[in-house]
This record gives C-alpha cells, structure tokens and sequence, in this order.
C-alpha cells in the first residue's frame, strides 16, 4: 500500500464515520490538555469536511473539554477499527464555534438534544440521579457547542501479518504539506 493509499483510506473510513452511526470510527478518543493531567473521552464523529480536513464533534458549552480549548487548543483525536486493525491518531487546532455557527447543526440533530439541556453543567456534583439528570425546562441550543478541529498531522498505523505499515501527514493551511513513512 502506498502512501496516498493509506491516506486514502484513512480519509474514506473518516468520512463513512460521520454518516454511518455504524461505523467502528464513529466514536473516538477525543483528548485536550487538562489543568493537571491529560483528559480524554469519548465523542461522536458528527461531521467532516475533507476539502479543509475539519473534523466537527458536538459538546455541551459548560463542558470540561471547552474550559480545556479555551486554555490550550491543541487537541487529540484517536480512531481505530479492531476488525480492520487500523489505527488513525490526528493532531489539531480546535475552535468552539459561535452560538449562530452552532445553530444549522442543532436544526439538524435529530435525537440527543437532551444531552445539551440539563440543567446544571456536565461534572456537576449532584445530590440524586434525579438530579444528575435533570432538564431544563425547554430545549434549547444555549449550551450546544460544535467543536471544530483543523488537522495539522495524522498518522496512520495499519496492522497486519505481513508487516505493519505506519504513515504520517502533516498539514498546512488545510492542504497536504508532507507525506513520510515511519517505523511501526
């Protein structure tokens, strides 16, 4: 496989994640620069846009990890497909966008908007799971975000039998700047 290839194909599985719910890149590690200690969850993959290589993750704006943006924007993001045994880490930039960015995406959601609407902010202490839980009492997007992460690297690590391969792009500006193999 060659360079372009594996970078073809990492660029294929990104963008089937962001329609495909099914797709083993849909959820992935999603890491920013904590005040002590590196933070990492989960997120879902909700949007790509190849032509800027711009992955879009949604959040509540009372979150953790856009207290950590706002500090340190330098992001982490990790997707892997155990069935495949292809892994792909990318490194960006991300912005929180405006609340009239955020808008058209929010329109679109289809279900989960209650992830964005409880009452008190997500790492809350609470005193009851029914407090934990609790709503607002109208939906609204106030307190939706979508992360924005420009890639300025990702680096591809294909498992296989016959020998692993493992590639890293750099990016500049939104385009390809360089292309080199590296040691598994």
């Amino acid at each position: 496989m060659s360079l372009q290839d594996l970078l073809s194909q990492a660029w294929e599985n990104i963008k089937s994640a962001a329609v495909d719910p099914s797709h083993p890149f849909r959820f992935l590690a999603f890491n920013t620069l904590g005040e002590v200690y590196p933070d990492t969850r989960m997120v879902v993959l909700r949007h790509f846009n190849p032509d800027a290589n711009q992955l879009f993750v949604f959040t509540d704006r009372r979150s953790e990890k856009v207290k950590h943006i706002k500090i340190d924007d330098r992001v982490s993001l990790l997707f892997y497909d155990q069935e495949r045994r292809v892994q792909v880490k990318c490194l960006a930039h991300a912005t929180l966008l405006s609340m009239p960015d955020s808008v058209p995406y929010w329109k679109r959601l289809k279900s989960g908007k209650e992830s964005y609407n409880t009452l008190h902010s997500p790492a809350t202490v609470a005193n009851s799971w029914e407090e934990a839980v609790a709503l607002k009492p109208t939906f609204d997007a106030e307190d939706f975000g979508v992360i924005r992460c420009d890639l300025d690297e990702l680096e591809v690590l294909q498992l296989q039998s016959s020998g692993h391969q493992r590639a890293r792009f750099t990016f500049l500006g939104g385009s390809l700047d360089a292309s080199e193999w590296l040691v598994p």
